[in-house]
């Protein structure tokens, strides 16, 4: 059972989304990168995605992406056990997103569609918080 946002975990996420096929439909013609970011306990993670492969590697202090989100680590879990909605957060303020908003309101539909398919395959892991 990995812990919750490690790099174990990341692995294991990765894993999981390029094994389903029904997340290739949803990341077809999507290429970007995400810095996802635990502000409490300074680690970071850059997700790939291009063209249907999901990718995963820690993220260092000056790592970049095209998009970002940062968050404390509770408020991570809360998104991952289904008690928060991610958009939420950011609308809320509780999680700071970094990018293109033009950009990202140009993707919305995939963008929801891909974040669905992630927050459930994340929700059926056995993870450790």
């Amino acid at each position: 059972m990995p812990g919750f946002f490690t790099q174990d975990f990341f692995a294991d996420y990765a894993r999981l989304l390029n094994a389903d096929p029904q997340m290739r439909e949803v990341t077809k013609g999507i290429s970007t990168t995400i810095l996802l970011r635990c502000e409490d306990r300074g680690v970071g993670f850059r997700v790939t995605v291009d063209e249907s492969v999901i990718g995963a590697e820690a993220a260092g202090e000056g790592s970049t992406a095209e998009f970002s989100f940062s968050a404390p680590y509770d408020e991570w879990v809360r998104i991952a056990r289904g008690e928060a909605k991610f958009q939420g957060e950011v609308v809320s303020g509780r999680m700071k997103f970094g990018g293109s908003m033009p950009k990202m309101l140009l993707y919305l539909g995939k963008i929801l569609r891909l974040e669905r398919k992630m927050l459930a395959t994340m929700q059926g892991m056995d993870l450790d918080f």
